[in-house]
């Protein structure tokens, strides 16, 4: 009974291709501060890696150099990078500091990649908020905000998010299929960017289905 029971908690292993499912990180750790039990980044990395080193949470890197694909292992999270948030850049993939190093101290970023967590499993995780379908299908009117409202973004955030966009198409034109996590995305890349981002999704919502329009044409 018992390694039948084992069996059931196979952990999942989606499929390492093009496919909107994978959802940025940044995204996942978001969802986790925004719900009222948390309310806070660094508690949310708490959470976020604790499913990440108990392989609850398939994770992929894409290198930016190659665009190549690689699940993570949870060993990986145990032993070799975490999360740390930082005021300046958001959340961060670095390499794990160990206390007797010699540079235990210093912050050493992970280069050359992007991180994406599996959505179908984040939802069964942390289900979106009550009322609220999960990313892929949720409903324009629906979405919901990812960051805090802060002051009026400058008067060139349009054009932030057209040069955003662009070197998304590059580096994964499949992720211009979900709109819905290309605003989640698109608030976060405003808010570490310029510390501002519009206060209502659907103005951002609005501006990205234009532009996407004028790809499509």
């Amino acid at each position: 009974m018992a390694k039948r029971a084992d069996a059931d908690h196979t952990p999942e292993r989606p499929p390492l291709d093009d496919d909107a499912r994978w959802l940025a990180i940044e995204a996942a750790h978001q969802r986790r501060a925004d719900r009222p039990d948390v309310g806070d980044v660094d508690l949310a990395i708490i959470d976020l890696m604790k499913v990440l080193e108990q392989d609850r949470l398939p994770c992929m890197v894409r290198s930016t150099v190659t665009g190549e694909r690689k699940l993570i292992e949870a060993m990986a999270w145990r032993d070799q990078i975490e999360l740390l948030w930082s005021r300046r850049d958001g959340l961060l993939v670095v390499h794990r500091r160990h206390p007797r190093e010699p540079d235990a101290n210093i912050v050493k970023p992970f280069r050359g990649g992007r991180f994406f967590v599996w959505q179908l499993a984040l939802d069964r995780l942390w289900p979106p908020p009550a009322g609220r379908a999960p990313v892929e299908h949720a409903d324009a009117s629906d979405a919901p905000s990812r960051v805090k409202p802060g002051p009026k973004p400058q008067d060139d955030w349009p054009t932030l998010i057209a040069q955003w966009l662009i070197e998304v198409a590059v580096d994964d034109p499949k992720r211009l299929q979900n709109v819905d996590a290309l605003v989640i995305e698109a608030k976060l890349f405003l808010h570490n960017q310029t510390g501002r981002a519009p206060k209502e999704n659907k103005e951002l919502r609005d501006k990205i289905r234009e532009l996407l329009e004028r790809v499509r044409r």
